[in-house]
């Protein structure tokens, strides 16, 4: 578990847009950078950890600023990205191992590979049973960084799934989670 800032399980190659992390005298171009943790503060978006090729380490780089290709410079804004900020300072990550590598499918139409899961813990919002979310990070493949909840998005299994090729319909008839369950 982490308490406002914490590590991913595992760096990942990454280009952050120049205007993020230079001086307006700075050209606009793709930098390099090694990205490695994440910051959570409520109220904001998450923040992104990078070493640069300088070895500066540079923290808070919102994800609409994380490109995967040098050539993603799509417009891309801080809701396209992420449409929740954070609601804790207490969070922890995971990447499933089921869940490696698969494609997934946005609400919005957008696909790409799943890469970890964050949740926020100890807090009210995540003790409430239809409040609290789980975020799936996802590189896309416009070259984008998406955050989503689960309950925007689908994975492709090709030995399982069946949802995914077709038109976005996330399954209308699923309840969200209002119960607690204990067995004493």
């Amino acid at each position: 578990m982490n308490t406002l800032t914490g590590q991913l399980n595992n760096h990942i190659y990454v280009y952050v847009d120049s205007t993020f992390i230079f001086k307006d005298n700075e050209p606009r171009r793709a930098v390099e950078a090694v990205w490695f943790g994440l910051t959570s503060i409520p109220g904001r978006s998450w923040g992104c950890t990078l070493m640069l090729e300088s070895g500066a380490v540079y923290r808070n780089v919102p994800p609409h600023a994380i490109m995967f290709s040098k050539e993603a410079w799509i417009p891309w804004t801080i809701r396209d990205a992420a449409n929740w900020d954070c609601y804790a300072y207490e969070w922890t990550t995971v990447c499933y191992d089921y869940l490696q590598d698969l494609q997934v499918k946005t609400m919005g139409g957008h696909v790409g590979r799943y890469l970890f899961s964050t949740s926020h813990v100890k807090d009210g919002y995540t003790l409430e049973p239809d409040q609290n979310k789980e975020m799936s990070w996802i590189e896309l493949n416009n070259g984008r960084l998406a955050v989503r909840p689960t309950h925007e998005i689908l994975f492709k299994d090709a030995s399982f799934t069946s949802y995914f090729n077709k038109e976005w319909k996330f399954p209308t008839n699923l309840k969200v989670q209002e119960n607690i369950y204990r067995s004493e």
